[in-house]
């Protein structure tokens, strides 16, 4: 099967179309190709797959095969029951004798997959499960456990105690607290000991305590007990589970008054009110269709009904308002701030919820800032929050109020976002050198724009920084999936100069102040069609992503998954005119740089090379679609050069030079197919043969002089043209301050002569 999907995945790309892989795949699915396809680990292929399963059952030979695939080969059988387990209800009927009868298969991933289809979608066969308890020990116990049937309780008690084994913690997800309250009535002290083991109650706790359970109660405490008869307590409880419902129901619910967390009995119902909820949940997670979830390594089930009341305690209740107020937020915000984090941490959505707690320790953070007007409000104005009309609290954890300066038209879309970032950092007359910079720009060069991707520490208000870059005219893209990734994404400059200009800037209002390697994608107003290869080729060995040779392959696969799932090139149709220019119908995304910073002794500067970068592609790009013979002449030779230098290098540099970069997988999750691009095998292969020639840093040395050479004829060529002094081919001096660059910028260190700012000398650190 591997070598058959294989060879769809090689036959998609031979048509050199830029169409993504799960959608090529897609397209040559086929009642036959179904069945070579059918035993793939792939999440977005399982979702293709199913999705034409749902299709095609009602066809009746395409049935047969269905139900004969459940009696086939091993990795057949647990492919279908895989499938299976997430059709409707009206069509799973179908399969639940051949589902059934695999419970017995000798293979124990064909018996498992069976199980997790009776777990989740055909209760009638349930009281099959036990019996693979002896077979498939842990992983059986998980499977009972996710059923929701009280009935199994009693064997999986009986089979941990047979055993002599701890009670697992999934058991938390089978108890309620009518089954407790029945089982206190025939044996108290095994009740009891369930009751502190799963957080129904405290150790110690007692018949008072216990004659609550039958009520609903899913937490119970001494002063619940006092005042369970008060219709106050009853109608308190029902508040807090309302205000704990999932995001998406009411994402502007409000407790009133608000929650005291210093009150006992508050406490107990805020605990009893948040189990309820969680339980809740796992009603919802056995029904949803798992392949429309955003799958990670560890999918988290439930966030507190397997553990004690202790550790719900502190996660939800000590752990957050410890956090708070390292924030500095105000006691009288404590109760509204835990009861806003408990109902993201129980969002089921991984996404969701990733979002969700992003916002609320961006509101946190706002109201101890003190820079927030009065009268904003507190909560999200619609679910999902989009801009910044919709939390617009938010911003004030990163920016104070200031007013800031009305785009200038006379700067381009970008350029007008980086301008308004300099005056709030205190540099208002960047705005003119930028005026008269794009001034300069070369008549036929195409815009230009870059993303730039940090990833944050967890204690940084992820939403909070995006707020702030959409108020200061610099977009950030929502992103869910990327939780904690921070983009920046610069709209079209009409040169280089404010990108680079502006990334500094960032890191003058507080970012990248630690090491990282941020993903830097630099746009390009045109298609660059054939010559894509000539921009992305170099830089594939100077910021070398190469596997480290400790680094297993999947987790490798793992990480590039992000980067290919557009692969090294990519044209998009969001375009976007720039000043006088007209709208390109494509950009062409080059999506192979780095922008780092690094720590040398007690200081962490950028590395100026993503200022190289941007300079240098941008140069080259003018000189592609210049107007001027002499300028293309400087890129023809470029591109000259560069399949000399090829040719000159081991033959896997000429094969990948001649590869498809836009080849992508079109999921940004999914390791599998990102294995399965020719391109990816062919950097590796160009890699591995350099590493084995010992040529590995002198390709680096050479194609970082090769791409600064050309750079540098482009600049000067265009500088003769126009009459004046050529000076440095990447200077920013011209836009920012000798002692800003100085500050913020580790002296160039790449191959060939010095950069531009070099010469500058470095402040010393305090």
């Amino acid at each position: 099967m591997n070598e058959t999907l294989q060879a769809h995945v090689d036959a998609h790309f031979r048509l050199n179309v830029p169409v993504p892989l799960v959608r090529g795949l897609a397209r040559v699915l086929t009642r036959e190709t179904f069945w070579d396809l059918l035993p793939t680990q792939s999440v977005p292929m399982k979702r293709l797959l199913l999705r034409f399963l749902r299709t095609h059952l009602n066809e009746g030979p395409f049935a047969s095969r269905a139900l004969d695939a459940m009696a086939g080969l091993p990795e057949v059988r647990a492919a279908m029951l895989g499938l299976v387990a997430h059709l409707p209800q009206e069509l799973i009927a179908r399969f639940q004798k051949a589902v059934a009868a695999n419970l017995a298969h000798p293979v124990a991933a064909v018996r498992q997959a069976a199980a997790r289809t009776v777990a989740l979608r055909l209760p009638e066969f349930h009281e099959r499960l036990p019996a693979l308890l002896e077979r498939d020990g842990h992983r059986a116990i998980e499977l009972l456990c996710m059923t929701g049937e009280a009935a199994l309780i009693e064997p999986l008690l009986a089979f941990c105690a047979a055993r002599g084994e701890e009670l697992p913690p999934c058991l938390g997800f089978l108890l309620n607290p009518w089954w407790l309250s029945a089982r206190y009535r025939r044996d108290p002290e095994s009740a009891l000991a369930l009751m502190a083991r799963f957080g129904y109650a405290d150790e110690g706790a007692g018949e008072a305590e216990a004659s609550l359970l039958g009520g609903g109660f899913w937490f119970v405490s001494p002063e619940l007990a006092k005042r369970v008869q008060d219709p106050a307590t009853a109608k308190r409880m029902a508040a807090l589970r309302q205000v704990l419902l999932p995001l998406a129901v009411d994402p502007g619910a409000r407790l009133e008054p608000a929650f005291r967390p210093d009150d006992p009995l508050e406490r107990a119902l805020f605990l009893a009110a948040l189990r309820d909820c969680d339980a809740a949940n796992l009603y919802v997670r056995r029904n949803q269709q798992a392949f429309a979830l955003r799958l990670h390594a560890n999918v988290r089930v439930l966030a507190c009904a397997h553990a004690p009341a202790a550790f719900v305690r502190r996660r939800f209740l000590d752990e957050p308002a410890a956090r708070a107020r390292a924030w500095r937020l105000p006691e009288a915000e404590l109760g509204p701030f835990l009861v806003d984090h408990a109902r993201a941490a129980l969002e089921i959505d991984e996404e969701r919820r990733a979002e969700a707690l992003g916002w609320i320790q961006a509101k946190a953070m706002a109201l101890a800032s003190g820079h927030a007007p009065a009268g904003l409000p507190r909560s999200p104005a619609r679910w999902p929050v989009l801009k910044a009309s919709d939390f617009p609290l938010a911003r004030f954890a990163v920016l104070a109020d200031q007013a800031l300066p009305a785009p200038d038209p006379r700067l381009s879309p970008g350029a007008q976002g980086v301008a308004r970032l300099a005056h709030y950092v205190g540099y208002s007359d960047v705005a003119a050198a930028l005026i008269e910079v794009e001034a300069r720009r070369i008549p036929g060069a195409p815009a230009i724009g870059c993303e730039l991707q940090v990833a944050l520490d967890p204690e940084r208000p992820l939403q909070a920084w995006k707020q702030a870059l959409r108020h200061l005219g610099i977009p950030s893209p929502r992103r869910p999936e990327y939780a904690g990734l921070l983009e920046a994404s610069f709209r079209p400059c009409a040169t280089w100069h404010a990108l680079a200009a502006g990334i500094v800037l960032l890191r003058e209002l507080g970012l990248l102040d630690s090491p990282v390697d941020a993903g830097l994608h630099i746009s390009l107003g045109a298609d660059l069609q054939r010559h894509a290869g000539a921009f992305v080729l170099p830089q594939l060995f100077i910021h070398g992503p190469a596997p480290k040779p400790r680094v297993p392959k999947a987790a490798h696969y793992r990480a590039l998954a992000r980067l290919y799932s557009k692969g090294l090139v990519h044209l998009g149709r969001d375009t976007e005119a720039c000043g006088a220019l007209p709208r390109p119908e494509v950009r062409t995304e080059l999506r192979c740089f780095v922008c780092r910073t690094e720590g040398r002794g007690n200081e962490v500067r950028l590395r100026s090379e993503f200022r190289d970068d941007l300079a240098s592609v941008h140069l080259l790009a003018s000189a592609r679609f210049a107007e001027d013979p002499a300028l293309r002449a400087v890129f023809e030779r470029y591109v000259l050069d560069l399949e000399c230098l090829a040719m000159a290098l081991p033959d896997e540099l000429r094969a990948l030079y001649a590869s498809n970069f836009r080849e992508a997988t079109g999921d940004p999750r999914d390791p599998e197919l990102v294995a399965r691009l020719p391109v990816v095998r062919r950097i590796a292969e160009a890699d591995a043969a350099l590493r084995a020639a010992g040529l590995r840093a002198e390709a680096e040395r050479r194609f970082a002089a090769l791409v600064e050479a050309a750079a540098r004829r482009a600049h000067e060529c265009t500088a003769e043209k126009a009459g004046r002094p050529a000076g440095a081919w990447n200077g920013l001096d011209a836009v920012l301050p000798a002692r800003l660059l100085a500050r913020h910028l580790w002296p160039c260190e790449r191959a060939g002569p010095a950069g531009a700012n070099a010469h500058v000398q470095p402040e010393k650190a305090p």
